[in-house]
């Protein structure tokens, strides 16, 4: 049986639900990340879970040599239209060692909660591993996860909405260790169903999970205009790590 991220993020109802996500918004953030990471021309850039490659294309702009992995095929295929000699794209589980397709990257970056998906906390720790090994020494880990306090102390349990014609009904529970967060909507005379599982990770357990893995947080973000983390009031979680 698939994975529920598996099946959610190769559907096009994916990208409709969540298209707020835009090119602006990430030229935004990643020009404020290129002013703060100290990256030169030509360095190598990896974008981890990359999706349709709307942040990869901004840093290939940049001149970076740039690479984006994820799982999706559909998504994939949609980044590929936009290669070009300093943009690859290539599917790719982040289970997996990364090895075979770059090592020694100066930065790489896992973003828009791209993370948080799978059964175990061993598991998470195996792709920081993964994805830690192929970075060189001093380069620079660039991590982007919701504030999961806030949201667990504020949870939505109810909303609705309405997307290019489609009524998303949604409702979000905290079972456990986990935000759950389930998505019914019908088009063209079918009913669908998805459902999103993120463990709710908060900032000492990526301390433990990157301190293990040689890699020191040296900045922490909570939004992104790069303003400082508050626990209580930031809606994201950006961690800047160097690798030793």
């Amino acid at each position: 049986m698939s994975k529920w991220y598996e099946s959610w993020f190769d559907s096009p109802y994916y990208h409709i639900l969540y298209n707020n996500r835009n090119h602006k918004e990430a030229a935004h953030f990643i020009n404020k990340l290129c002013d703060f990471l100290p990256l030169n021309a030509d360095d190598q850039v990896v974008d981890m879970a990359c999706g349709k490659g709307r942040h990869a294309r901004i840093f290939a702009d940049k001149r970076y040599d740039t690479i984006g992995l994820d799982l999706s095929p559909e998504s994939i295929a949609e980044a590929k239209k936009y290669e070009k000699c300093n943009l690859h794209f290539f599917e790719h589980n982040m289970l997996n060692s990364p090895a075979g397709v770059f090592q020694n990257a100066h930065l790489v970056c896992n973003l828009f909660t791209s993370f948080g998906y799978f059964d175990t906390l061993e598991r998470h720790e195996m792709v920081i591993k993964n994805f830690a090994q192929c970075i060189r020494s001093k380069g620079y880990f660039v991590f982007d996860f919701m504030n999961a306090h806030l949201v667990k102390n504020n949870i939505i349990e109810k909303e609705e909405i309405v997307k290019e014609g489609i009524h998303f009904k949604i409702s979000r529970s905290v079972e456990g260790a986990k935000i759950k967060k389930n998505i019914s909507f019908n088009d063209q005379g079918h009913q669908f169903d998805f459902q999103e599982e993120v463990f709710g990770l908060e900032l000492l357990d990526f301390k433990k999970m990157f301190e293990s893995n040689d890699l020191e947080i040296v900045q922490t973000f909570g939004d992104y205009d790069l303003n400082p983390f508050d626990l209580q009031s930031s809606t994201r979680l950006i961690l800047i790590a160097q690798k030793r």
